[in-house]
């Protein structure tokens, strides 16, 4: 996770930023899962060149 830090007139606000993969994983439609039991799992799925821009321009932002 990335956290965005802005500071404006001595007040700082905080805010989460996702990563790429996350928006990916997302995109790719599938159920979460509980981290602590399921280990090692491959992603499988399609996505479009579309969504990649979509992505990109998200983190663009």
């Amino acid at each position: 996770m990335t956290v965005k830090l802005t500071i404006q007139n001595r007040q700082a606000q905080t805010e989460v930023v996702p990563s790429a993969s996350a928006w990916i994983i997302k995109a790719l439609s599938e159920p979460p899962r509980d981290r602590k039991k399921q280990k090692n799992i491959q992603h499988g799925g399609n996505v479009t060149f579309d969504e990649i821009i979509n992505i990109a321009q998200q983190m663009w932002h």
